[in-house]
């Protein structure tokens, strides 16, 4: 690792470095925590998930709207080429001499990843040249290779998950453990334009209320049983979902084209239920912390939900449930429920809590405790 070279905070310059398996066309909680760090003086290089230098790209990839993100796209020549091992290494020479050129020689540096995959081989490179590594946790994850290799690299871990905390606390004890809380984007708020607009009311407009809405893309997480049943059990309501080609509705069932995150949050605030009946017999799914769920804070609509292991903090604000029955009976509940009960404003508190820039601050505490080599241990800085 680079020796520490600066204590006070008046005097450090830092610099982060994002590692993401996503970019900003399909952006993740990586790219969220980016945004997080946006809204301070951190120098910030963001590189996208790898991709080869023979592909072409019918269209360019998005760049970060605001601020001072670096957005860089990191590029190999194959996942083929790994097997011949002069080309490996030429390979990833490649990788690091693109990682290194982004860096300023006056920073500390800091390395955030979620998944170093691909570039797994450049572990002993990367540590070598940041002064802190840290490993973003955002889902449920079995201890495999892959994982354990991503947590041993790293001086810190962020953990989204609360079930994961104490999981990783037992296996890592040596490790600075911060449960952060699932971010959320503070810059998705813009109004939209009048074509937009008029181009979800159309849709809009052919979807009766009330609306039963999974802001997600596709079905395939979700218990389709439930699903399915409450679909037939309430024949007025209206279930929707992302993802499909074009719009298709059958029966009270529909399915629409995906739409960009300010589409999303001006669409579910036109609908009276957020639904999210996850198929909880996938640990994944059971230990997941949706970003829907923020989604639907944000406007303060109830939730009716499976129940979920990491989301009994907001028991409170979010009808539970397991059973066929209730659901049906949640989903009357949530109906029933007062535009401006007190539950609708926590949900909106709870979610401007998320955001990312009211996480800045606290974001930005932690990595300059971090680069202090003098700092104490800041193990389950919890901020609720």
């Amino acid at each position: 690792m680079v020796s520490f070279r600066i204590r006070t905070k008046e005097k450090i310059k830092a610099e982060i470095t994002f590692l993401s398996n996503f970019s900003w066309d399909t952006p993740n909680v990586l790219e969220l925590l980016c945004e997080t760090a946006s809204f301070k003086s951190f120098k910030i290089n963001h590189f996208s998930k790898p991709s080869s230098i023979f592909k072409i790209s019918k269209n360019k990839s998005k760049e970060y709207s605001t601020s001072n993100i670096n957005s860089l796209e990191l590029k190999n020549f194959s996942i083929k080429f790994s097997r011949i091992p002069i080309i490996k290494e030429i390979q990833n020479r490649y990788l690091l001499h693109q990682i290194k050129k982004a860096s300023s020689l006056d920073h500390l540096k800091v390395l955030i990843y979620n998944n170093l995959d691909s570039l797994s081989d450049l572990s002993k490179k990367l540590k070598d040249n940041f002064d802190v590594l840290i490993y973003l946790c955002a889902d449920y994850a079995k201890l495999d290779k892959n994982f354990l290799q991503n947590c041993e690299l790293a001086d810190c871990i962020f953990v989204i998950p609360n079930s994961m905390h104490d999981t990783l606390n037992n296996r890592f004890s040596d490790k600075k453990l911060i449960l952060w809380p699932q971010p959320v984007s503070s810059s998705t708020t813009k109004n939209l334009t009048n074509k937009q607009t008029n181009k979800l009311n159309e849709i809009l407009s052919k979807i009766p209320k009330p609306r039963l809405v999974y802001a997600g893309q596709g079905k395939e997480r979700l218990n389709t049983i439930i699903y399915n049943k409450v679909a037939s059990s309430f024949p007025k309501l209206s279930l929707i979902s992302f993802g499909s080609k074009k719009f298709h509705r059958k029966s009270n069932v529909f399915e629409l084209k995906s739409i960009s995150k300010e589409e999303m949050l001006y669409f579910i605030s036109q609908c009276q239920v957020g639904f999210m009946p996850y198929d909880i017999s996938d640990p994944h799914n059971l230990h997941c912390v949706p970003l829907k769920l923020f989604d639907y804070f944000s406007v303060g609509i109830p939730v009716v939900s499976s129940k979920l292991i990491n989301l009994k903090e907001y028991d409170d604000l979010i009808y539970m449930c397991n059973s066929e029955r209730e659901f049906q009976s949640a989903i009357l509940k949530s109906l029933q429920e007062n535009n401006s009960t007190e539950s609708r404003n926590k949900r909106k508190q709870v979610y401007s809590y998320h955001s990312t820039l009211e996480r800045s601050n606290q974001f930005e505490t932690i990595v300059y405790d971090l680069l202090r080599p003098t700092s104490p241990q800041i193990d389950k800085s919890v901020l609720k």
